[in-house]
């Protein structure tokens, strides 16, 4: 019994010796993961940020900077690229600091996107929300903005533009009245035209695009930007409702 007793002492003693198991591999981090957060590429657009307590907006663009307007004070300053900020964005310029994050925010009972604060000098940061505005994917959009002019029996605006799943949802405006159209493009574009409905979009009517061919919509006030495609062709105008 007791030879027993050291036998199995002395395995024990030699297993304790032996080489350890190694640790568990942690995960790997996946490429959700990595890539969570804002996608800076795109932020190249037009910027637009709304807040209240104080009302409070501001644009931001590579062509006019950013412009501040908080209740009747304006501000501007150059443009600024965005840079990574934990996994949001920040762009600076003179005084104006402009933070985003994608978190969905929603302002006058519209959802937007992104959260966003604003630090203007030494006063207290403005929180309030942020889109790009959606004319940065007008080009892409194109085809199903055309299958949906199509539909109209009278020339039309287009006031708001946005992917869906299989194709895109457009709303144009006549005059006073709205209407929204559903392009798809299974296995050609496609559209259908509604009278719109009461929801609202951010950016909607921000700035409206207005089809080429046809005169200059800044009339004798002003020259609307033109867009043209990739080989310089005119497309369009990119109008405001400002008006005369």
């Amino acid at each position: 019994m007791g030879r027993a007793i050291l036998a199995m002492a002395a395995l024990l003693a030699l297993a304790a010796c032996g080489p350890k198991p190694k640790p568990a591999a942690a995960p790997p981090q996946t490429a959700g993961a990595q890539a969570s957060g804002l996608d800076l590429s795109a932020l190249d657009g037009h910027i637009i940020a709304v807040g209240t307590n104080p009302n409070w907006r501001l644009d931001e663009d590579a062509k006019a900077g950013f412009v501040l307007t908080i209740g009747d004070q304006t501000v501007s300053a150059p443009h600024a690229a965005p840079s990574r900020d934990g996994a949001g964005a920040r762009m600076a310029s003179r005084d104006i600091t402009l933070s985003l994050n994608s978190t969905p925010c929603t302002h006058d009972g519209v959802a937007y996107p992104m959260t966003a604060t604003v630090q203007h000098g030494q006063g207290a940061a403005l929180q309030g929300c942020a889109v790009v505005r959606w004319d940065k994917q007008l080009l892409a959009l194109l085809p199903e903005i055309d299958a949906c002019l199509a539909q109209a029996t009278e020339p039309m605006s287009v006031v708001y533009a946005a992917p869906e799943r299989d194709g895109a949802f457009v709303r144009l405006k006549l005059e006073d009245d709205a209407f929204d159209c559903h392009a798809s493009r299974d296995p050609n574009v496609q559209a259908t035209m509604d009278a719109a409905s009461d929801q609202h979009y951010a950016s909607e009517n921000d700035v409206i695009f207005v089809r080429a061919p046809g005169d200059n919509p800044g009339g004798d006030c002003y020259q609307a930007p033109e867009v043209r495609g990739a080989d310089g062709t005119l497309l369009g105008w990119l109008d405001d409702q400002n008006g005369c």
